[in-house]
């Protein structure tokens, strides 16, 4: 339990330097550019719990998602929300024999955990009406490119952790689109940190024709927004 929580927190820690120098960084760049009264710009990180509609399972598949936002004031009520996936994991978890896309030893699935992991490149578009500044209520839209996709097995037993896994972009459609809608909370700054929660509902098939399957991405986003704030303030003050 103990190496568990060392790894969650490695991880953590890796993840957030990363994203700080990530920040530092484009906010040099483009921080006095891309955050004024029309425009906020930022990270997206997103916590993604996700299913396929043909795996017949309760649980999600939680992964973590990585991203970029851009968010325009179209009018003060109303503001065109955009953000940029370069890691946007979905899939699903406990799959079954009937699930599978290629055939799997019977002494390997008995006990197994399995999970199919598929990886996009997402891009989604949603138009924010916002009664109150600190509260907005979206629906638009997500197009996906697939990057990377794997059904991934592993077995625990007294000999030790069998771990097996296997990739499967071969199977998929390169392209998936679907509707999404949710809730934004907006804290107080200039610019401030958002909270978002999002729905995703995907129209088109996952796998490609030749498999004879047919899946749906449904996926519950959880997202922190943190905005770049070097440069806004410096160009403010000189203005």
């Amino acid at each position: 339990m103990l190496k568990k929580v060392f790894i969650i927190c490695f991880v953590f820690i890796i993840v957030g330097t990363s994203v700080t120098q990530s920040q530092v960084l484009i906010g040099l760049l483009f921080g006095d550019k891309l955050n004024n009264e029309k425009l906020e710009f930022g990270l997206n990180l997103s916590g993604n719990f996700s299913q396929l509609t043909d795996v017949k399972t309760d649980k999600y598949l939680k992964n973590l998602g990585i991203g970029l936002f851009l968010d325009y004031k179209m009018h003060p009520k109303w503001v065109l929300q955009t953000s940029f996936f370069f890691m946007s994991p979905k899939g699903a978890t406990e799959l079954n024999d009937d699930d599978l896309l290629f055939h799997v030893e019977d002494s390997l699935l008995g006990g197994v955990k399995a999970e199919r992991r598929i990886n996009y490149f997402d891009l989604p578009v949603m138009i924010s009406y916002r009664p109150k500044p600190f509260i907005g209520i979206s629906f638009g839209f997500n197009v996906g490119l697939l990057t990377k996709a794997e059904d991934y097995f592993e077995k625990v037993s007294n000999n030790g952790t069998l771990i097996f896994h296997r990739g499967t972009r071969d199977f998929l459609s390169l392209f998936e689109a679907g509707i999404s809608g949710g809730l934004t909370w907006h804290f107080k700054g200039d610019p401030g940190a958002q909270i978002r929660v999002n729905y995703l509902y995907g129209l088109t098939n996952v796998y490609k024709e030749s498999t004879g399957k047919e899946g749906f991405n449904r996926v519950i986003q959880l997202s922190v927004l943190i905005p770049i704030k070097f440069g806004v303030g410096s160009k403010k003050e000189n203005d």
